[in-house]
């Protein structure tokens, strides 16, 4: 569970995310599928100037995530990241979902035998440059209260899956 994702998280995880039989990514905004170099306080301010928002709303998700991907430029590097992240999302093992409302501020990573709960989103930044902290557990009984706290917002959010696969191959990518 993560508010955020971007290209950049699949980036340095793809590896061993291919690698788990089952996969399911439960977000609170629309997957940032830009460059993993990309500057988001450019792109916020393009947006509000475009919108006219001066206020700091936060705006519609489908749209900044269409002028994410419009803004970089086309390159093999990026290409075949999107490439490999398509053939990841049309495998009937991973589904994702997205939590509208209420807007999903959580991150939890859960696996099998640890669970991992903190601040660090799923974007490249959240993983390698922010200052994060992150709590991994071992104890079975952590991982399975936190499996039900995901399970109830899971059963809440709209699918996603096709929406996100959508929107990259009909990007320039």
């Amino acid at each position: 569970a993560s508010g955020y994702f971007d290209l950049g998280a699949w980036q340095i995880l793809a590896d061993g995310l291919q690698s788990l039989k089952e996969f399911r990514l439960l977000l609170g905004a629309e997957p940032d599928v830009r460059s993993p170099h990309a500057d988001r306080t450019s792109l916020s301010r393009m947006y509000r100037e475009r919108e006219g928002d001066e206020m700091g709303e936060r705006p519609d998700p489908d749209e900044l995530w269409r002028l994410n991907l419009e803004e970089q430029p086309l390159d093999p590097e990026h290409w075949a990241l999107a490439d490999a992240l398509i053939e990841f999302l049309k495998r009937d093992s991973v589904d994702i979902r997205l939590l509208r409302d209420p807007f999903l501020h959580a991150k939890a990573y859960l696996f099998p035998h640890h669970s991992v709960v903190g601040s660090s989103n799923f974007t490249k930044a959240g993983l390698t440059t922010n200052a994060e902290l992150d709590l991994v557990s071992s104890q079975q009984a952590v991982a399975r209260e936190l499996l039900e706290w995901y399970d109830t917002f899971w059963a809440q959010a709209n699918p996603f899956k096709d929406k996100l696969l959508q929107v990259l191959e009909q990007s320039k990518y």
